[in-house]
């Protein structure tokens, strides 16, 4: 059978000069569209995020062995379900002051205790890292120059912190993406909650708070107005009582302390049981209000004090308003709150006693 009907040899030579042609641009057209996929698939495993000091960051695809430089950024991963993720944290995470998140965290004993990498870049080097989380650019560039993508995170206020937990989501990506989110509609939740109940409180019902930062030696440690402390104080409906004061870790005189006679104390660190004692057995402050009326209360431990910038600063003003407008807040059960957060976010059943235990400010079961 013919295929063409073919008339003289010119036409003969025009219909193969023709087929050549659209072989060859058949040809080429493969392969120009297998070099664009294979360019594609290059492309493909890796992404770019910008990060919270406005860097570009190329990451990888896919995320999963994660190094974060300070030991908070390890609790943020909990949060998030990706503690899985970690290559080693510090050896403190052995110590009395990560108790309750070893306790309430499943299977924390995973991640490797280890100190090197947080010192010596070959030893980090030695895990491999997708990629680095980092408070300070600085370090992040350290990082890139031996190959490592870092990504800064970093915070001061709320709206910060929440900003770094949706970047961290973001990195991790999928199911950590949306629990990101799943944190910050929560922090949200809980900062409408303070504020709408406490928006008719006049300024002269507003009381008096000072906050006294754990110390194993005085009881006379606070942080400035610019810390975050202010910020929940505020929010709960209270005057920051250290209101003149900037920086953290201030020492007060007695004197001052005196002048400031606040109505509420509150206090909070990992080494509050010890500034709690030193505070109600000193004779010089036993005239004060907040003592002659019982006012001094400690804030609630968890896998990190809540009155600072870790997972249950998301609580923390609910707490305080609580303790501040007790009345306004009667329906809030602070400990069930608690445990509803541990098992949504760390999936974690968390006891009753433990909790109870949490609340009160106790850093172990056993301890003080």
């Amino acid at each position: 059978m013919k295929l063409f009907n073919v008339k003289s040899n010119n036409e003969t030579v025009t219909i193969k000069k023709t087929f050549v042609c659209c072989l060859i641009a058949i040809v080429l057209g493969c392969f120009f569209l297998a070099c664009r996929s294979n360019r594609s698939t290059d492309n493909s495993n890796t992404r770019d995020i910008i990060d919270m000091k406005g860097r570009t960051v190329t990451i990888p695809k896919t995320v999963n062995k994660v190094f974060m430089d300070w030991a908070q950024g390890t609790l943020h991963m909990m949060t998030l379900g990706a503690l899985d993720k970690v290559l080693a944290v510090r050896t403190a995470f052995e110590g009395e002051i990560f108790y309750w998140a070893r306790t309430v965290y499943p299977n924390f004993d995973i991640v490797p205790k280890d100190d090197a990498p947080f010192t010596n870049i070959e030893a980090l080097l030695g895990y491999t890292p997708d990629l680095v989380f980092t408070l300070d650019e600085n370090d992040a560039k350290n990082y890139e120059s031996v190959g490592i993508p870092a990504v800064v995170v970093t915070f001061n206020d709320y709206d910060q912190f929440k900003q770094a937990m949706g970047i961290i989501g973001e990195v991790l990506g999928g199911e950590y993406a949306a629990k990101a989110t799943m944190f910050t509609d929560f922090f949200n939740m809980n900062i409408k909650l303070v504020t709408e109940r406490l928006s008719d409180v006049k300024d002269t019902d507003r009381k008096l708070v000072h906050y006294v930062r754990g110390n194993a030696n005085s009881a006379f440690i606070t942080h400035g107005y610019d810390q975050i402390e202010s910020t929940w104080v505020e929010l709960a409906g209270g005057r920051y009582a250290a209101h003149e004061f900037m920086g953290r870790a201030i020492e007060l005189s007695v004197e001052k302390l005196l002048e400031l006679d606040p109505d509420i104390i509150v206090v909070g660190g990992h080494q509050q049981a010890a500034s709690f004692k030193l505070l109600m057995n000193d004779t010089n402050l036993s005239g004060m209000r907040a003592i002659q009326n019982g006012y001094v209360y400690r804030i609630p431990q968890g896998i990190f004090p809540w009155s600072e910038m870790g997972p249950e600063a998301s609580m923390q003003m609910v707490w305080a308003a609580k303790t501040l407008f007790p009345d306004r807040f009667k329906d809030i059960d602070i400990a069930k709150m608690a445990k509803k957060f541990y098992r949504d976010f760390l999936g974690a059943d968390v006891s009753d006693e433990i909790i109870a235990q949490m609340q009160a400010g106790k850093l172990t079961p056993t301890g003080d």
